[in-house]
């Protein structure tokens, strides 16, 4: 039988969370971080009460119980004590406080010889909750004993300034004999490893109650403000790779909780930092990350967008909510078990419950009830199944390096099957894997159509020559098989990229930089419909150049009658000639460029091995050279025998001298569904320009008959296509990219009885009673006007100018 706890505990935990939010008393004692005496009062009361809860809070005691070396199960034993009334685990952990006393920070040689960040990842936050909730379990001595190491602990931060403010990891007092040490507050250090010591302190000096301590460690460099100042980007964003996010903050929810009940809300939740970060914002880093639901034959997910050399994360996923989305983590950050993703949610949404962070625990309501019950850590009322999600805006993150286009914007997204694409710039982030200008993913019918070929294998920091390179990504252009260096480097936004970007409408972004290859200026622009991707990709240097573009789907080709098999990829001869020959004539100016962005050029400019050569692609296929545009189609691994068989066409307007090649990467077995296809040419000057279309079911549920370009100047730096949709489609589209330097100036393009200007991109759909326009687009005509038709621009229908069966218009 579904379980529905009894409205009076329901009427008690309201009780509960009114407390919680609204700050308890400042003299009202221990425990008080953790749980408050009234939490602890209803959580008992309904362990007492409620046989089915009491139930469930003993299951969650004996699954989430870690084994193994040097796990800690501190967290799991006080709810045990406090919440079911264990008093052997409570005894189990005021054993384990008592041997706090005394506790120093350990020398920084130790831990982890590559980074000797021991010192950094001395987590005692889990001591600070027992003294917080055996408080009265604890003699005056021992009260005072542990307080004065924990002092000692917070004092020892303030005193030694951390890695953050060094050149590189370090040992403490290394700022104070270097005062000159360029400071990398962004991207010299590892937060997951070298900030929990931090926090730890942050979290004691709430469980002290102790203002003064509260004060000093929120103001002291590295501390909460300077955090929120300093490291936290775009007001949300964690500047390593995403699945490193975890480390800090169950801390970090503490600490606000703490300073809320203090009645010092504005060194917590209420604090913004200088660039705008909050916590609020923080805790939402990994939705607005994220994809729209991805679906398997084993379930869906709600992945956050994939970047740097470690796995993905997910938000909320099927099947059940197991201990791993609890409690989790590794000695490289620290002791400590932290809190996960399901314990966020809960707090996120206790504290904000209309920000839509509830309803990613409602999607994971067991079968067996009607409303996500939350966990004992976190006491609040069930959240019901019809909570409502967070809207999804599409956005550049200036500072953190890439954009995020979804065709689905509303609260709708996170179940929409329609299209969404993550683009990274051409910017450094800790745990970068050389993805400059890559589609990192891109997803439509609730279906992972591009994505990368997996975590790195061989080593972070360059160790894999596919996963650590544009290679390895979604889709992106690799020249002369170099590895991409980073124009930016991570402390100061994209200053060296030009950044176009719009969203009114449709989902537009462009970055153009030079010197991510050597010697190359390169434009990436993408814009996105709820019924494709327009992808344009512009080349220019001084010579000739080996240039590969590519797409990883992660699917299977349809068909591959006219490929035939092949001993090594179109220009394999030259790559090695053409890379030494752009190293020998590098200057000054181009070294200076990538030193002042921080790059190092011997890892960023190294061609792909020689070993590896051979080993390119399995499975390896060509089509031959041809001028002539072409498509391919993919289809995605069937759901089940009967599911509709998703996938996306790939079409790309021809040029001359395009090799065409298909095959497995490395690593990826026979059978498996995920397959490379590459583009090849040679060329001082190109563009490539494609068509990324998504089909629901099969090919012949695609939508475009066919893509064509009118109209291209001889520059080749504006792309026109004209887009053709299948009968009944309502598809019949102009699209206009301009790139390079042409994007600053309007340009008039005609297509038969069609007149366009625009400046930088315009988007227009002709249809038999309207015409609608998005973008910059500045003037249109259209002769052989239907006399009833409408205008309608920027979703706003405008009046237009007739000449007889001329239409004019002009912004």
């Amino acid at each position: 039988m579904p379980h529905f706890p009894s409205s009076r505990l329901v009427l008690a935990l309201l009780a509960v969370v009114a407390c919680a939010t609204g700050g308890e008393p400042a003299d009202s004692g221990h425990p008080y971080l953790l749980w408050t005496k009234a939490e602890l009062a209803a959580l008992r009361a309904q362990v007492a009460n409620d046989p089915a809860a009491r139930k469930r809070f003993e299951a969650l005691a004996a699954s989430d119980a870690r084994t193994g070396k040097n796990n800690n199960n501190a967290m799991v034993n006080l709810m045990r004590y406090a919440v079911l009334g264990d008093a052997k685990a409570g005894a189990a952990e005021k054993g384990a406080l008592l041997k706090f006393i005394g506790t120093k920070i350990p020398d920084n040689r130790q831990g982890d010889p590559n980074i000797r960040n021991a010192a950094w990842r001395e987590d005692r936050t889990h001591d600070a909750m027992r003294y917080d909730v055996l408080y009265d379990e604890l003699t005056a001595e021992q009260r005072s004993a542990i307080e004065a190491t924990a002092k000692g602990i917070i004092d020892w931060c303030i005193a030694n300034p951390g890695p953050w403010s060094l050149n590189g990891p370090g040992d403490p007092g290394t700022k104070a004999a270097n005062p000159s040490a360029k400071s990398r507050a962004r991207t010299g250090w590892l937060p997951n490893m070298q900030w929990p010591t931090m926090i730890g302190a942050h979290v004691w000096a709430v469980a002290m109650r102790d203002r003064d301590a509260i004060e000093r460690i929120a103001n002291c460099d590295g501390g909460w403000k300077w955090y929120l100042d300093h490291y936290i980007v775009d007001k949300r964003f964690y500047m390593e790779e995403f699945a490193k996010y975890y480390s800090n903050i169950g801390g970090m929810i503490w600490w606000c909780q703490g300073c809320e009940r203090l009645g010092l809300d504005q060194l917590g939740w209420g604090y913004t930092g200088a660039g705008g970060a909050t916590m609020r914002g923080f805790l939402g880093n990994l939705p607005d990350a994220a994809l729209p639901e991805v679906r398997t034959a084993e379930g869906w997910s709600i992945p956050v967008t994939w970047m740097g050399d470690a796995g993905r994360p997910v938000v909320a996923a099927s099947g059940p909510l197991t201990p791993s989305w609890r409690w989790g983590g590794g000695m490289m950050n620290g002791m400590a078990a932290k809190a996960l993703t399901q314990l966020w949610w809960e707090a996120a949404h206790r504290k904000f419950p209309d920000d839509g962070f509830g309803w990613f625990l409602s999607r994971m309501i067991p079968p067996e009830d009607t409303a996500y019950l939350p966990t004992p850590w976190f006491p609040q009322p069930p959240i019901p199944a019809t909570v409502k999600p967070r809207a999804a805006p599409s956005y550049v993150a200036w500072e953190r390096g890439f954009a995020m286009l979804r065709a689905e914007e509303s609260a709708a997204y996170w179940d929409s099957p329609k299209p969404a694409a993550t683009f990274q710039f051409g910017m450094y982030y800790v745990h970068y894997v050389s993805d400059c200008f890559s589609i990192l993913d891109y997803v439509a019918n609730n279906r992972q159509l591009y994505a990368k070929i997996g975590a790195v294998g061989g080593g972070y920091a360059g160790g894999d020559p596919w996963r650590d390179h544009c290679r390895g990504q979604g889709s992106a252009v690799v020249i002369d098989d170099l590895r991409a260096a980073f124009v930016d480097s991570g402390e100061n936004g994209c200053k060296n990229q030009r950044i176009r970007s719009d969203f009114n409408g449709i989902r537009f972004t462009a970055a153009r930089a030079s010197g991510i290859y050597p010697q190359v200026d390169l434009e990436r622009a993408l814009l996105l419909t709820d019924d494709y991707l327009v992808d344009a990709t512009w080349i220019a240097s001084g010579t000739p150049r080996l240039c590969d573009w590519h797409v990883i789907a992660h699917a299977v080709p349809l068909s591959l009658d006219g490929w035939q098999p092949a001993e090594a990829l179109p220009g394999d001869a030259q790559r090695d000639q053409l890379h030494q020959a752009v190293i020998a004539a590098r200057t000054k100016a181009d070294e200076a460029r990538i030193a002042s962005a921080g790059s190092v050029t011997a890892a960023n400019i190294k061609p792909m091995p020689e070993r590896n050569r051979t080993g390119y692609l399995s499975e390896l296929r060509s089509r031959g050279e041809t001028s002539d545009n072409w498509s391919m189609d993919f289809l995605c691994p069937p759901l089940s025998a009967t599911a509709a068989k998703a996938g996306v066409r790939v079409h790309q307007l021809g040029a001359p001298g395009t090799s065409l090649s298909i095959g497995l990467p490395p690593g990826v077995a026979a059978g498996s569904a995920v397959t490379k296809l590459i583009a090849t040419r040679q060329a001082a000057n190109t563009c490539f320009a494609a068509v990324h279309e998504p089909f629901p079911d099969g090919p012949k549920s695609a939508r475009i008959a066919k893509i064509a370009a009118f109209s291209q100047p001889a520059t080749g730096s504006i792309v026109a296509l004209a887009i053709t949709g299948q009968p009944g489609s309502g598809i019949d589209d102009r699209v206009v990219i301009h790139g390079f330097d042409s994007a600053e100036r309007p340009v008039t393009l005609v297509d038969g009885p069609l007149t366009l200007t625009t400046t930088g991109h315009g988007w227009v759909r002709l249809a038999a009673d309207r015409i609608t326009v998005w973008g910059a687009v500045q003037a249109l005509e259209l002769r052989g006007a239907a006399a009833a038709i409408k205008l309608v621009v920027g979703g706003v229908e405008v009046p237009a100018t007739r000449t007889g069966d001329v239409l004019r218009w002009k912004r």
